[in-house]
């Protein structure tokens, strides 16, 4: 028998297993990286990044999770990690200042008080503050935070806010959020920089090269339809996206309809043509799984191949990475399972025509996995799930259309 662990595929009970400890693993990254760096840094900068771990580690472990699972947090800690890898400190200098703006909101809710914390205003003038739903803009290239009276303070060239903790700002720009306060925006310069960065290498590798950030406006009324459909159909499946995803940025683009990635821990990128129920809802699910077993992937390995190894995957018809093969295999065991929830709850033949296009190709990936990927234990226990699944559906789906449902 495998040792196969929690199984991945099912939702929040057993996946927050490897979400929690995928979180815990960077958060006690931070606090030795953080402390080493800032011993390294010259001048202030060593200081105020000491300063910063010091309001980290009187965080409660719940709090610092918070912090570490932000949006963008993880675009962060990569190029900080890069950087510092690289030994090269003047940039390190001016990103690790950006520390403080993922730390205001977990010490406001824990009631931790701090002051003279400086925050970095970016290029445009903008602040924002990580799980805020609201930019302010500051006429000063840095604002600085306190927390005085249960208030937050804050003080950026010739302007004082001081508010609560659930205050916006009388004259802030609101951000739009969906249910379970997801936030969706690509507002932030940080998502500007990282999307033409991929498209270089997309472009680089023969692609297209064109995404581009979409207003929020676009594709928040179909995502929050996404998410209230998801909830009355597999609400433990509404639970695990409310609980991974912290923010969306809708995109336009003409060949690229969704995508996620390992430093952007708990953000997701999703085209706005989203007007078809069947279209949004799958969207959703297959990128949060994404997130979800990239968080399994760092802490049980699935196979015994080199990131080079590629193989003909079903799901785009072209050779990928077995890494990406697996995902496939993993994401839409998942899409399978809503769309057969889905077929028996909602009056329309199209979930059950989509169900059968991901068995089909369900069951190409799972034969190619049996045949050509060097699974480990831990990996095989996963993929007989899947395959189990997809068995239970198929027998399912067949015996409905039999007797006419």
């Amino acid at each position: 028998m495998h040792n196969a662990g929690p199984s991945v595929l099912s939702c929040v009970t057993d996946g927050d297993h490897y979400q929690q400890m995928a979180w815990d693993k960077r958060r006690t990254a931070v606090t030795s990286v953080a402390r080493a760096l800032s011993a390294r840094l010259l001048g202030d900068a060593g200081e105020r990044l000491m300063r910063s771990i010091t309001l980290f580690d009187r965080l409660s472990p719940g709090g610092q999770r918070d912090v570490v699972k932000a949006p963008l947090f993880g675009y962060w800690w990569h190029r900080l990690s890069v950087l510092y890898r690289e030994a090269q400190w003047e940039p390190l200098a001016r990103w690790s200042a950006h520390l403080p703006r993922f730390l205001i909101r977990p010490l406001l809710t824990e009631r931790i008080s701090f002051s003279d914390v400086a925050l970095p205003v970016d290029a445009n003038g903008h602040l924002w503050l990580p799980g805020m739903y609201w930019w302010i803009r500051v006429d000063a290239p840095s604002a600085i935070a306190s927390s005085r009276a249960g208030l937050l303070e804050l003080v950026g060239g010739s302007r004082v806010i001081r508010l609560a903790f659930d205050e916006t700002p009388p004259d802030a720009e609101p951000l739009e959020r969906l249910p379970g306060d997801i936030l969706v925006s690509g507002d932030d310069p940080w998502i500007a920089g990282y999307l033409r960065r991929a498209n270089e290498n997309s472009s680089a590798e023969g692609g297209l090269g064109d995404v581009s950030v979409a207003k929020a406006a676009e594709a928040a009324p179909d995502l929050a339809g996404a998410v209230n459909r998801v909830d009355s159909v597999w609400p433990e499946m509404a639970g695990e996206i409310r609980a991974i995803v912290q923010q969306i940025v809708p995109i336009h683009s003409r060949d690229t309809v969704a995508f996620s990635n390992t430093a952007l821990d708990g953000l997701l990128f999703i085209r706005t043509d989203l007007a078809d129920p069947v279209v949004a809802t799958e969207r959703l699910i297959h990128e949060t799984s994404h997130l979800r077993l990239n968080a399994v992937f760092t802490l049980r390995p699935f196979h015994d191949h080199l990131p080079s190894d590629r193989l003909h995957s079903p799901y785009r018809k072209t050779p990928r990475p077995v890494d990406g093969l697996v995902h496939g295999a993993f994401v839409f065991a998942r899409i399978a399972e809503f769309h057969d929830r889905a077929r028996r709850v909602f009056d329309s033949p199209a979930w059950s025509r989509r169900l059968r296009e991901v068995l089909e190709m369900q069951a190409e990936a799972l034969d190619l996995i049996d045949s050509s990927v060097r699974l480990t234990p831990f990996g095989r226990a996963q993929c007989d799930g899947f395959r189990r699944s997809a068995d239970t559906i198929t027998s399912a789906l067949i015996s409905d259309q039999a007797i006419g449902q």
